[in-house]
């Protein structure tokens, strides 16, 4: 009997909180490709403006809005995985979540308390997390280096999204930068989109991201 209540509860576990990931990856001379799995009514979908320049130079911008909408039936919370294919292009790239007006090191190590967010020299991580910190934004980082192993290197979405509706832009503008010509590259910029439901087993409702997706990754 003990051993049937424990199958039906892992049942339950995979059917209350399903998992959705949306896949796009833009490299910067060809098209682009998608892929998606969908499971029951827990569905996100990445959504991306972008204009990318037919030929890149030693200071290549442009514009890529990534925001994620929640195209399911249900209340979630949303984390994205963003990154470069390349490290040195990453070590040489800046992001933008204003329209280029401001642009950030794409560098995904945390200076939370060091660096004051209207500075371009703070890295977009920690822009990010002050700004939610102090200005009521919404997307948070949690860093690769992080102690918390099972969150870290993903962008947190820190509020519920209901049916319907989206994120906030996570980033509009990308900025790569070279200081030898001969060190252009091509790369891809990753964009992964992870949702669970905010309710949990017993019908109650997750009030805090972060313990939401701790009790949902293993």
């Amino acid at each position: 009997m003990k051993k049937n209540k424990k199958i039906l509860l892992a049942v339950l576990a995979v059917v209350v909180t399903a998992i959705v990931g949306t896949v796009l990856a833009y490299l910067l001379s060809n098209g682009s490709k998608e892929n998606k799995l969908t499971v029951g009514k827990n569905n996100v979908q990445v959504s991306e403006e972008f204009s990318t320049p037919e030929k890149q130079t030693s200071d290549t911008k442009y514009p890529k809005s990534v925001k994620i909408f929640n195209t399911g039936g249900i209340d979630t919370y949303i984390r994205v995985y963003a990154d470069f294919s390349d490290s040195f292009v990453r070590s040489n790239s800046k992001f933008s979540d204003d329209g280029g007006t401001t642009y950030h090191n794409a560098d995904r190590t945390d200076n939370t308390e060091n660096v004051a967010i209207s500075t371009d020299e703070a890295n977009f991580v920690t822009y990010l997390n002050r700004k939610n910190r102090d200005s009521g934004g919404k997307w948070v980082f949690v860093p690769d280096n992080d102690s918390n192993k099972k969150l870290a290197g993903y962008y947190y979405y820190t509020k519920p999204v209901a049916p319907g509706g989206s994120t906030d832009y996570l980033f509009t503008n990308v900025e790569t930068t070279y200081s030898d010509p001969d060190t252009i590259r091509q790369y891809d910029l990753v964009v992964y989109s992870e949702s669970m439901q905010i309710t949990k087993k017993d019908g109650e409702k997750y009030t805090d991201y972060r313990a939401a997706w701790n009790d949902f990754v293993s």
